[in-house]
């Protein structure tokens, strides 16, 4: 009768000690990443509302529905998260950019990609990046809560990097 209580309970705890240990590996990731980036940051943006649509393997490290957003002069850098789970869950650091190998060097941890193309249309960004394939990663991510502002200083970088061409 209270084996199947049991079993419930211990998945349940093995599940939320696995999300924590996760969780402040990440967190940890971010404290370096930020630190490291404060002084060339041009523009920040907090919580923005994210949709992102995957294909290829490795998708659970693009399933968050907020992310901070930091403007560089030469990258954007996405910390994701899952808000509306029991847990708030922070997914893998993404690096846009074109200066590929200073990145990797600088942040071994994170995602580091050349953005394929950016689109800018009814005050939303969408950014596709990843490869295709099957073992690999095709992404595109929404970022919806963006204002006038915001868009303007990210549609710069993408102008001035080439990322709005095809």
């Amino acid at each position: 009768m209270f084996i199947p209580f049991i079993i419930i309970s211990s998945l349940l705890l093995l599940l939320i000690f696995g999300t924590k240990s996760l969780n402040k590996t990440r967190e940890q990731q971010y404290e370096f990443l930020i630190e490291n980036i404060t002084n060339e940051v041009d523009l920040y943006c907090e919580q923005v509302r994210t949709f992102n649509f995957t294909i290829g393997l490795r998708n659970t490290n693009f399933l968050f529905n907020h992310c901070d957003l930091y403007i560089t002069k030469n990258a954007i850098i996405i910390l994701g998260f899952k808000k509306d789970s029991f847990f708030k869950q922070l997914s893998f650091p993404i690096i846009l950019t074109n200066d590929l190998n200073y990145f990797l060097n600088k942040f071994p941890f994170a995602y580091v990609k050349k953005p394929g193309k950016i689109y800018f249309e009814n005050g939303m960004v969408k950014i596709y990046f990843g490869e295709k394939g099957i073992t690999k990663t095709d992404v595109v991510l929404k970022l919806k809560s963006l204002n006038e502002n915001e868009i303007n200083k990210i549609k710069e970088l993408a102008e001035k990097n080439k990322w709005n061409k095809i």
